[in-house]
């Protein structure tokens, strides 16, 4: 049989748990998208400075654009907290 705890410990995992079934704000989320936004753009532009101009610059803003919004759409249905939030929470 288990023993079940008795003090009001939490580990660090169940904390994980409880934390990040919590509601996030807009403000949090826009932060977020802002973090993706400059991760895809950097990317894209990296792509289009390698490719030696074989893009157009518009395409390549509007799928940094789509790829930053992909990234925050799949990021808010995950349930953990990782790196992007701690980025998010920071004030700058």
């Amino acid at each position: 049989m288990r023993k079940q705890r008795v003090s009001g410990r939490v580990s660090g995992k169940e904390a994980k748990r409880q934390d990040s079934g919590a509601r996030v704000s807009l403000g949090h989320l826009v932060k977020v998208f802002l973090i993706y936004l400059a991760f895809s753009a950097g990317f894209m532009g990296w792509m289009e400075y390698i490719s030696y101009d074989a893009f157009n610059p518009i395409w390549v803003l509007v799928a940094a654009l789509v790829l930053a919004l992909v990234g925050t759409a799949s990021h808010r249905y995950v349930v953990r907290r990782n790196r992007v939030d701690e980025l998010a929470d920071k004030e700058f």
